[in-house]
């Protein structure tokens, strides 16, 4: 079921499905009543898209038009001139009095290569547009060139059908489409997410028809028209998918950037800019309710408070840019030595709020003296100690107290903490 959605993701089946089943229903008894007329429709279609692509990608500004939409665009402007050549030399055209079949089946293969070699610039990104617009119009024009002055290799042989040569292009060819869909549809490009659909489906179908255009021996044949028809659908996916997104993607990518920026803003504004931590507008606007939510259903929860010991004589001392260093790595570490779950807020000054979630008194014991450890290596980075006092109450063991008293609760043996470690310490402040 899954492999059947992708499928009918990828293939595009939306409102193109019943324009394309339409087109057949029309095309494919014109094929037969006048195949130069069905050839021509399809063939001008297609030039008439790629030239449309071309125009359009160019038309959007720079900022906002996706870098990989240039190599494709200069791509589908060289198919174009190869396919209008193409349908001009087709066998019964007239245009070309000393052409056969052999010529238009020529450029049909130097339309697919060049087409080929510009998709593929999709993914091999360190192709830029300026090498792209060289390689692709010099094989363009030595193609073109080559096939004039007849010595491009032939690709039809009239009473003996399409030569080898042509056969392995073909074969080629899809060898390198299919993939490029499946490399695509594996990108996480935010870019080129919006051209997915269309891509992969236009990739799908141009290789139907590779694939129908190595059965014909007629080019007014079956296997030809349904090549055609792939084709056509093919140009009509890149109608309505490419060039309609490729007008979108000003829209998008501006309302891509704002969305960007409005998540910056929300959360630049519940965020410490010193330590990068969360901030008192995040608890009160964002967790509050959930944490006493949590608490009054007797969800294991640690509220610890915690401050830098001596912090004053720290700044008095050794400037309040050092105290500001000094805050930065303590948010630091108080972030690597909590668990993903938990929480960690600046709450003031040098106070900070933590909330050790789904944990009990032992396993907060350790996860603060892990914590204690970390502080104590700061000394060799700034010369003097660095260290924590920690108030901490369990919800659980301790009652069900409110959130607010929780807090209050941790404050206050937190400052105990202090007491003790300053009795114990009178010359702590930093030396």
């Amino acid at each position: 079921m899954e492999k059947l959605k992708l499928l009918r993701k990828y293939l595009y089946l939306k409102r193109e499905v019943v324009i394309s089943l339409l087109a057949i229903v029309f095309l494919y008894p014109l094929a037969k009543l006048n195949y130069l007329v069905f050839h021509t429709i399809i063939e001008m279609f297609a030039v008439i898209t790629a030239s449309v692509l071309s125009i359009f990608t160019f038309l959007i500004p720079k900022e906002t038009r996706p870098k990989f939409l240039n190599n494709v665009a200069i791509a589908y402007l060289n198919v174009a001139v190869v396919d209008f050549l193409h349908t001009l030399a087709y066998k019964g055209m007239g245009v070309f009095h000393t052409f056969s079949a052999n010529q238009p089946t020529q450029f049909w293969i130097l339309g697919r290569t060049l087409e080929t070699i510009g998709l593929s610039s999709i993914i091999f990104k360190r192709i830029g547009t300026i090498p792209i617009f060289i390689i692709l119009s010099t094989l363009n024009f030595l193609g073109t060139l080559a096939i004039f002055k007849g010595t491009f290799p032939d690709c039809f042989i009239e009473g003996k059908g399409i030569t080898p040569f042509k056969i392995a292009m073909e074969y080629t060819i899809i060898a390198i489409l299919l993939p490029l869909a499946v490399r695509i549809h594996r990108s996480d490009d935010r870019n080129l997410i919006p051209y997915k659909e269309p891509l992969i489906s236009a990739l799908i179908f141009t290789a139907l028809a590779e694939a129908s255009f190595t059965l014909y021996t007629d080019v007014y044949g079956f296997f030809n028209a349904l090549g055609h028809l792939f084709r056509f659908i093919s140009y009509l996916v890149i109608l309505s998918g490419i060039v309609r997104i490729s007008i979108l993607t000003p829209l998008r990518t501006i309302y891509f950037d704002l969305c960007e920026e409005l998540r910056r803003k929300e959360e630049s504004a519940v965020r410490d800019a010193l330590t990068g931590l969360y901030n008192r507008t995040f608890f009160e606007e964002r967790i509050r309710y959930t944490l006493e939510r949590l608490i009054s259903e007797r969800v294991p929860i640690v509220v610890a408070m915690a401050d830098v010991d001596n912090f004053k004589n720290i700044n008095d001392k050794y400037s309040h840019l050092v105290g500001d260093k000094v805050l930065r790595r303590v948010g630091e570490i108080l972030r690597s030595s909590l668990r993903a779950g938990d929480i960690v807020i600046r709450y003031g000054g040098d106070e900070f709020l933590i909330f050790l979630t789904d944990c009990k008194v032992d396993q907060a014991e350790r996860i603060l003296k892990r914590l204690e450890d970390k502080l104590l290596k700061l000394k060799g980075e700034f010369g003097f100690d660095v260290s924590l006092s920690i108030g901490f109450i369990e919800v659980l063991t301790e009652g069900t107290e409110s959130l607010d008293k929780l807090i209050e609760t941790a404050d206050k043996r937190m400052y105990q903490t202090k007491a003790r470690k300053a009795e114990s310490r009178p010359q702590a402040s930093p030396t």
